[in-house]
C-alpha cells in the first residue's frame, strides 16, 4: 500500500513512539501520531470524532494502561483505559473503513506452560493487566472485521523505563545485581515489532500473531547478556522470585510461539541476543 494515512494510539509510549519514528520514514505516508493528550481512548466520542476527522486507511492501536502494579490498584481505570478504550477505537476504526492493528500482553496466559505459548492456547489471564489486555482483545475481535492483534512480551527500546535500562542503570551504580533465574520469556526490541507491523499492515493476512524476538531466556539470563555485551565488570547473581518483595506476581513462564508468523510467511524474526546487541550498540 503506497500513500498510506496511517493513525497511531499511544504515540508518547515506548512502543508507540517506535512505530511513529518508522513508519515516518515513508515520505508519501501521512503518519498522525496522538499521544494521551491529544486523544483520551477512554471517550467513545472523541476517539470517533478524531478517527472520522483523519479518514486514516489504517489504526495502529499502541495507546494502554501498562503499570502492572497500579492496575491491581485501580483496576477501573485498567479496564477504562485497555478494554473500553480499545471497544472506542475498534468502532471508530471500523466505521471509517480503516484496518487495525491491537497490541496485546504474553500476560493473556497464566504462565504455568513449559512449552511455547501457541496463539490459540487457552488464555487465562492472573493479574488486572493481563485480564483488562484479554478484554481489549475480545472487544475487538467482536467489533471489527479487518484486524491484527499482535502478542508481544518483554518490550524495551529507546524509550520507556524498562528492564534493559534499569540493569544498565544498576551495574554502574552497584557492583553486583540479583536478577531472578525463575521468570522464563522472550524479550522484544521495539524497533523489531515496528518492522513487523509495517509488514502487517500491508497485507489483508489477518487474526491473531504473537511477535518477540527469537529464542528465549530468564530474566538472569538476560540481565547476563546486557552486562557482558555493554563490557561492564558487574556481578550477577541468580536468586529466586522469592527472595524479593514482589507487589504483583509476573508470569513464570511467557514464551511465545511464532505460528502465525510462519503460516503467513513473515520473515523469522532475529535471535533476541542479535537484537539487543544492535539496541546496546545504538545506546554506547
Amino acid at each position: 500500500m503506497t500513500n498510506r494515512r496511517i493513525l497511531i494510539t499511544g504515540a508518547k509510549g515506548q512502543l508507540g513512539s517506535q512505530v511513529a519514528e518508522f513508519l515516518q520514514q515513508y515520505e508519501n505516508d501521512q503518519v498522525v501520531a496522538l499521544g494521551r493528550q491529544q486523544l483520551d481512548i477512554r471517550v467513545l466520542e472523541s476517539v470517533e470524532k478524531v478517527i472520522n476527522e483523519h479518514e486514516p486507511d489504517v489504526v495502529i492501536h499502541c495507546g494502554a494502561y501498562t503499570d502492572v502494579d497500579g492496575a491491581e490498584k485501580d483496576p477501573d481505570q485498567a479496564f477504562a483505559v485497555n478494554a473500553y478504550g480499545t471497544r472506542n477505537v475498534a468502532i471508530a476504526a471500523r466505521r471509517v473503513g480503516a484496518k487495525l492493528v491491537y497490541v496485546s500482553t504474553d500476560f493473556v496466559f497464566d504462565g504455568e506452560s513449559s512449552t511455547p505459548y501457541m496463539e490459540f492456547d487457552p488464555t487465562d489471564p492472573q493479574t488486572i493487566y493481563g485480564q483488562s489486555k484479554r478484554a481489549g482483545e475480545v472487544f475487538v475481535q467482536q467489533l471489527h472485521n479487518e484486524f491484527f492483534i499482535v502478542r508481544t512480551s518483554w518490550l524495551y527500546g529507546d524509550r520507556g523505563h524498562h528492564f534493559v535500562q534499569k540493569i544498565l542503570d544498576r551495574a554502574h551504580a552497584q557492583p553486583y545485581l540479583e536478577v531472578v533465574d525463575d521468570e522464563t520469556g522472550c524479550p522484544t526490541y521495539t524497533y523489531d515489532l515496528a518492522v513487523f507491523i509495517d509488514q502487517l499492515i500491508g497485507t489483508r493476512a489477518y487474526g491473531l500473531y504473537h511477535f518477540s524476538n527469537a529464542g528465549s531466556c530468564s530474566r538472569f539470563e538476560w540481565a547476563e547478556k546486557i552486562v557482558q555485551l555493554s563490557r561492564l565488570e558487574t556481578a550477577v547473581r541468580r536468586i529466586q522470585r522469592t527472595q524479593l518483595k514482589v507487589r504483583t506476581p509476573r508470569p513464570m513462564y511467557s514464551v511465545l510461539s511464532h505460528q502465525s508468523l510462519e503460516a503467513n510467511g513473515f520473515p523469522k524474526p532475529r535471535r533476541w541476543e542479535e537484537a539487543l546487541y544492535h539496541y546496546l550498540h545504538r545506546q554506547l
